[in-house]
């Protein structure tokens, strides 16, 4: 995270984040933590948006991803929402289909509920690694 933004990089070093990210307005920037807002500038070109992480968390647990994804929000648990590139929809519907079975599986498992209000899986092509975990958001 040092090398995108300043911060404390330690993982003993936890803070709340206020994050915003401008992008074109045919794509979607996925962050952590909740979506307060999407603002559009005057000449609709380009948008900005909004997330804030009020769970205390460590730089190196903040991530992004934008791209022109298709948006999925969970049948079953609406603070879970997916994301995957064009065309590829049916595919996400099938691959997330059983993910509320699993959040239930090890709450009841673990007997505590996931920390975060929100919950992102994004999947994209030719990703750096198989899978990224991050504070309230995982890419694929």
């Amino acid at each position: 995270p040092r090398f995108w933004f300043p911060c404390v990089d330690s993982y003993s070093e936890l803070c709340t984040w206020k994050l915003e990210y401008t992008v074109d307005a045919a794509m979607v920037a996925v962050s952590n933590g909740d979506l307060v807002e999407t603002v559009y500038t005057h000449d609709m070109r380009k948008k900005t948006f909004h997330y804030m992480l009020t769970i205390p968390t460590a730089a190196s647990n903040i991530s992004l991803a934008i791209g022109p994804f298709e948006i999925l929000v969970d049948p079953y648990m609406h603070e879970v929402t997916h994301f995957c590139l064009p065309q590829l929809l049916p595919l996400l519907k099938h691959t997330t289909s059983y993910l509320h079975e699993v959040f239930e599986f090890y709450e009841e498992i673990l007997t505590c509920r996931y920390p975060y209000s929100c919950f992102k899986t994004v999947f994209i092509d030719e990703a750096y690694v198989e899978v990224a975990a991050y504070a309230s958001m995982s890419i694929f």
